[in-house]
């Protein structure tokens, strides 16, 4: 293992390992361990090292459920140690290039950051790519007034930016060119964190993927319930936070897994996940402030897949079992109903996918769930987060992911997730090549996907030579590049579904 020099650093003195010319530092603690009196308080900022830190191991991940539904692997979880970030860079030198800071995705309730490789992008754009764990579920994203309402998972984000500010330029990195991005969680993570007093000025552009800020979600009686719920699980009396600090992360975890599942029951977990508005760190709804201007400085690169929620059914239709008729009907006007709209909203909505999308033929009822879905879950998010960013900033990009797995026949189509092997050049990977076709074609295709990302976070501008240039996007227009088998700008792909949901979310 060849070993990179020892950068002295502001954090103190690190050394990493070299690996196909890019130099790779792993496992870097930016907070304090988190142990007893610190667990379900905000993070404390690591001391400097005392002596030199070998960054050359990945650190566990946040204590976590592995769930069959979300891309994880069984990696070592510890709670004290999972606070850690990763970096990738050409090379530790003076020269400042554009930094990319990944936030995973995983529900806010599991996952980590070091299934991501970030040496591709290195390679192909010469920047600068850092990715961080952060707390999770229960432990990141608890919720009990009096004691703890802090995002503290946002709030762990938050420290490593500013770990970011203060170091990244030992690593030949641009303090004052960082771009966050991350998908699904790690998107709605940089929505939010646009909104976020805390974070103002530690980055300066920032990618949304499958992750805007979803008008109905942030409802801390949600986030108060859950907790409550939690407490009963356990067997705490409500509000012991000494006794709840006492049990295990492995006890508080499952016993949350168990809460959200029944929870899971009773809401669509848009309505319910974290984070919440706690009054202190999230003042208000995001899409409010945004619109106010609380990121009017900030670049915006934000989208969603074409087929979002085709893999991710209703329990009861599980194990790709179609929806019947009147299964997707009664499921469509249940959410109406907990957004606090009749069943004609619900009906207007089914016609007018069924109009929309009748050159395809009549759309079976499983297809116009998974479009439904798709909208409820994150496309209509995405629209609310460019309509609110672009009032303030008119340097807001809109992008449609529409390459299709060849998963089982195809039978998902742009499934959540799928954009990010294109994202990270990783189309070999074990994994993402059971979902793709590793074609020459798909390659070239990852290399478009990755300038444009590498090109927005050097200049805030996704355009460049190998794709038609890309507008900005605005409500008058709303250009919309469409990423896939055809690249290609349309303006207000599927409007008429869109106008379908003014008056809804």
């Amino acid at each position: 293992m060849e070993k990179t020099k020892i950068i002295d650093a502001k954090a103190g003195k690190i050394q990493g390992i070299k690996e196909e010319g890019i130099e790779i530092f792993k496992g870097i603690p930016y907070t304090e361990r988190i142990v007893g009196d610190l667990r379900f308080k905000p993070p404390i900022p690591a001391k400097r090292f005392p002596g030199v830190f070998l960054a050359t191991e990945f650190g566990p991940v946040c204590p976590q459920i592995i769930s069959p539904k979300l891309i994880n692997h069984p990696y070592p979880q510890s709670e004290p140690d999972c606070l850690t970030l990763n970096i990738w860079t050409p090379s530790s030198d003076k020269d400042k290039r554009p930094v990319m800071v990944w936030i995973h995705g995983g529900g806010l309730r599991s996952h980590d950051a070091r299934s991501y490789d970030g040496k591709f992008l290195v390679k192909r754009g010469n920047v600068v790519i850092v990715s961080l764990n952060y707390r999770l579920n229960a432990l990141g994203f608890s919720f009990i007034p009096g004691i703890v309402t802090a995002p503290l998972g946002l709030l762990d984000q938050i420290t490593a930016l500013k770990w970011v500010r203060d170091n990244i330029e030992n690593f030949g990195g641009d303090p004052n060119n960082v771009t966050i991005f991350g998908e699904s969680a790690g998107g709605w993570s940089v929505s939010t964190l646009l909104a976020m007093p805390e974070a103002k000025g530690l980055f300066h552009r920032a990618i949304a993927q499958s992750g805007g800020c979803n008008a109905a979600g942030f409802s801390a009686s949600e986030g108060e319930d859950i907790s409550e719920r939690v407490f009963l699980e356990l067997g705490i009396q409500k509000g012991d936070i000494e006794a709840l600090r006492k049990i295990s992360a492995y006890e508080l975890v499952n016993a949350e897994s168990k809460v959200w599942e029944e929870k899971l029951k009773e809401k669509h977990w848009p309505l319910t996940t974290p984070p919440y508005i706690d009054g202190e760190y999230i003042l208000e709804h995001p899409l409010d402030l945004i619109c106010k201007g609380a990121a009017k400085e900030v670049d915006l690169l934000v989208g969603t897949n074409l087929n979002e929620s085709s893999s991710m059914k209703p329990d009861e239709y599980d194990n790709f079992k179609e929806v019947s008729e009147s299964g997707m009907q009664n499921w469509i006007k249940l959410v109406m109903k907990t957004l606090g709209k009749g069943e004609d909203k619900a009906v207007s909505l089914i016609n007018a996918y069924r109009e929309t999308r009748k050159d395809k033929g009549l759309l079976s009822a499983q297809k116009v769930l998974d479009a439904f879905l798709t909208d409820f879950e994150f496309h209509i998010s995405a629209i609310r987060t460019a309509e609110a960013q672009s009032v303030q900033n008119p340097n807001v990009y809109m992008y449609l992911f529409t390459w299709p797995s060849s998963f089982m026949d195809g039978m998902f189509g742009s499934f959540h997730t799928l954009e990010i092997p294109f994202v990270f050049g990783m189309l070999d990977d074990p994994f993402w090549s059971i979902l793709l076709e590793t074609s020459e074609e798909a390659k070239k295709f990852s290399e478009k996907m990755m300038d444009s990302w590498i090109t927005f976070a050097r200049t805030g501008n996704p355009s460049h030579s190998g794709i038609p240039e890309w507008p900005k996007y605005n409500i008058e227009k709303r250009s919309t590049m469409l990423l896939g088998k055809e690249t290609k700008v349309v303006d207000d792909p599927y409007g008429k579904e869109r106008i379908a949901w003014d008056g809804i979310m």
